[in-house]
């Protein structure tokens, strides 16, 4: 009894995992212009498997019905994407990412952020705490004489 107890349940256990039905999933990911986009990483959420686009833009990743795909590129922004939708419609697009970068003038004549770092600190070199403190002590000293001077 106890073996036909273990083999049902086995059986059972099995087909349970059978339901999970993973398949290989294969889709191009395209910009507005529906060029190829290379170099995409691709991760499904709920197995974290992963893959990168080709030259053509295509990529395959095994999922479940239920999955859903992240798709990233440094010049493009992110995008999540369900598994239904792949199945309907295999290309993805990415919409592209514009980046301002600030201008930048090279010159023989530019001033290096040490050199001007330098020059504010230069004070520094000519500055002395000990003169400064001999000086606070006679300050000090001539502060207690007069104290002393208007309270007799």
């Amino acid at each position: 009894m106890k073996t036909l107890f273990t083999i049902l349940f086995s059986i059972l256990f099995l087909t349970s995992f059978g339901q999970i039905k993973r398949f290989l999933i294969q889709a191009q990911v395209v910009d507005q212009y529906n060029n190829p986009i290379s170099d995409v990483y691709i991760v499904n959420l709920d197995n974290l498997e992963k893959d990168i686009s080709q030259k053509n833009g295509v990529f395959s990743v095994w999922v479940s019905p239920s999955d859903s795909l992240v798709l990233s590129h440094i010049s493009y922004f992110r995008k999540i994407v369900s598994v239904h939708t792949l199945l309907v419609n295999p290309k993805v697009e990415l919409i592209s990412e514009n980046v301002d970068i600030p201008e930048v003038v090279v010159s023989p004549e530019q001033v290096s952020e040490f050199d001007k770092a330098e020059k504010n600190l230069a004070f520094m070199k000519e500055y002395d705490p000990l003169l400064d403190f001999e000086w606070l002590k006679r300050k000090a000293t001539r502060l207690q004489l007069s104290q002393q001077n208007t309270t007799t």
